[in-house]
Parts: C-alpha cells; sequence; structure tokens
C-alpha cells in the first residue's frame, strides 16, 4: 500500500502491478490492508477517504458505504463474522456482509491530563497528537484490542463495553499491537520504540 494506490506481486517482488487507484488522490492514499483468512480473495483497504473492499483478489473494488465514506480509515481488521475498520473519530463495526456499520468506539483527541502523572513517562509531543484516532487493532479469540494515541483498550464483549491498559512505562504513540499465539504476553511498537506489557505490575517494559 502507498500513497499511489495498492500494488501487488505475483512473483515474489520482482514485479509489480498497480490493483487499486482511484481519480481523488486521497482515496489512492493506502493507510491500512486486510485480508480475510477465512477467504484469501476478500481484500479491504483503509484510505484517506474511506475503506474498499475486493472480493476476487484485488481485480474489482468497491467502496464499503456512507459511514466512512469520507473518513480516514487507518486500520482494518476481521474476526470469524465481522468486520472492523479503525478511523479517525473510533471505531466501526460491520458485519461480513458489510451491512449496518456502527460506531463501537469514539476516539477523542489525546491530552496529557487524561492521564495520572506518574503513569505518563514522557509528555505526548506535537506531532504525535497531528494523526488523531483507531491506529491499530489486534484480534484474539473473543478479546479485541484498539489503540488510539498512546492508550491501548480491549474489549472481552463484541466491542460492547472497553478497558483500558495502564500507560505507565508507555512512551510515544501506538502504531501497532502484538498479541502472542501461544501465551497471553502483550507486545507494542510506538513512535518511541518497542514495548511488553507485564501484568504483574501493570506496566510496560521497554524492550527496543
Amino acid at each position: 500500500g502507498t500513497r499511489r494506490g495498492l500494488f501487488r506481486s505475483k512473483d515474489r517482488g520482482r514485479t509489480w502491478l498497480n490493483v487499486f487507484k482511484m481519480i481523488i488522490q486521497e482515496k489512492s492514499s493506502v493507510l491500512a490492508i486486510g485480508m480475510s483468512s477465512g477467504n484469501p480473495d476478500r481484500i479491504m483497504i483503509g484510505t484517506d477517504r474511506g475503506l474498499f473492499v475486493s472480493d476476487d483478489g484485488g481485480t474489482l473494488w468497491r467502496d464499503t458505504g456512507q459511514a466512512l465514506k469520507n473518513r480516514r480509515v487507518k486500520s482494518v481488521a476481521f474476526n470469524s463474522a465481522q468486520i472492523f475498520a479503525g478511523a479517525e473519530d473510533g471505531l466501526y463495526l460491520a458485519d461480513a456482509a458489510l451491512d449496518n456499520w456502527q460506531r463501537v468506539f469514539a476516539y477523542n483527541n489525546p491530552s496529557d491530563d487524561a492521564y495520572r502523572a506518574e503513569d505518563v513517562s514522557d509528555p505526548i509531543e506535537p506531532e504525535e497528537r497531528a494523526d488523531p484516532g483507531v491506529s491499530c487493532i489486534a484480534i484474539k479469540g473473543a478479546r479485541i484490542y484498539i489503540a488510539s494515541g498512546r492508550k491501548i483498550s480491549y474489549s472481552d464483549e463484541a466491542a460492547k463495553s472497553w478497558k483500558d491498559f495502564s500507560v505507565a512505562g508507555l512512551s510515544g504513540s501506538v502504531n501497532s499491537i502484538l498479541i502472542a499465539e501461544r501465551s497471553d504476553k502483550i507486545y507494542c511498537a510506538t513512535t518511541k520504540g518497542v514495548f511488553e506489557y507485564n501484568p504483574e505490575k501493570n506496566s510496560w517494559n521497554e524492550l527496543y
């Protein structure tokens, strides 16, 4: 995914074909790519102006509808029956048929005042405030994880309610979450480094 659209290679990267490009430049700027594990032909991409889906491996594309039409979609994820899209104003959820999009998590602009002084290891820098919204989504079993700014939240109730992890020890804005396959260890990458969550201390340890 690039600012000039989505490219695909069938020869392990030797040659590339542009399979998605729109007339409006913002719609061609790809911010996120998601693929369904149950249907490898289904691809979804988040752009600067909406969310698009292909059900034939990237040959034909369609806009997913009005709910996300002009929103900046920064992250996409699937589970067995639902699709999640992280936008500049929160997290959206739809069924596999892409019907009935609804916002299930509202994003509020980050503020140092939102965290206790002892939790914040360094102040949020201006450039980290400039890119709001749900930056990444991770799913393991029934649990959904999302990140917005420095905050990581999770839901065990199909996105109906959310709880927040402590931000103690974290630096920078979170741009990726990884859940270990064979354990419950949680890792995140931020604009300042890589961190592992320590449940015993309810804080984050910097790894890199």
